[in-house]
């Protein structure tokens, strides 16, 4: 992946075109002058050319599992991924999306401490009601919903069967 980048750089530095490196002077040690860009250069061009190298550095960070390229920085929290299709858990910025990396977090419900405090609390309403299915006279608090339940059926049943007689009636009167 980075010799693509720097494949995709490369037009861009070998078209600056620096001149030809002066020989060293005899008489002893100079410091060289501070390098100055010719003025057929366009300052896009070595703008340009500066992008392409820090993405070709960026590129070593980014993650191409799925098919899609994402920069970021070596173990950091998001990405940026260019293109991405639109993503609802993280939003949609247009052509770029940042994603969230690492591990999803944990639904406060769903942490072991909220779980313990959800069974305690569901033991204690179930004795609860286990308590009262006794007083009224059930071994427990399903075998008194098992019985509702059976109850609620047979009276839809009923509710049904008046409903299709009903129905016979009036037909037979319309006739």
């Amino acid at each position: 992946m980075k010799l693509v980048a720097l494949a995709l750089a490369a037009p861009a530095v070998t078209g600056l075109q620096f001149g030809s490196k002066p020989a060293a002077p005899k008489g002893g040690f100079q410091l060289p002058a501070a390098p100055a860009l010719p003025s057929e250069v366009p300052v896009a061009a070595v703008g340009a050319a500066a992008l392409a190298g820090a993405l070709a550095l960026s590129v070593g960070s980014a993650a191409v599992g799925d098919g899609i390229v994402r920069f970021g920085m070596p173990f950091g929290g998001e990405v940026l991924v260019p293109g991405a299709p639109f993503q609802p858990e993280n939003g949609y910025l247009g052509m770029w999306n940042w994603e969230k990396q690492g591990p999803k977090a944990v639904p406060k419900d769903q942490t072991p401490e909220a779980q313990k405090a959800l069974m305690a609390q569901f033991q204690a309403d179930r004795a609860k009601f286990d308590a009262e299915a006794k007083a009224e006279g059930f071994t427990s608090a399903e075998a008194r919903g098992v019985e509702l339940r059976a109850k609620q059926a047979a009276q839809k049943a009923k509710e049904a069967e008046a409903a299709a007689a009903a129905a016979k009636a009036a037909a037979a009167a319309k006739k």
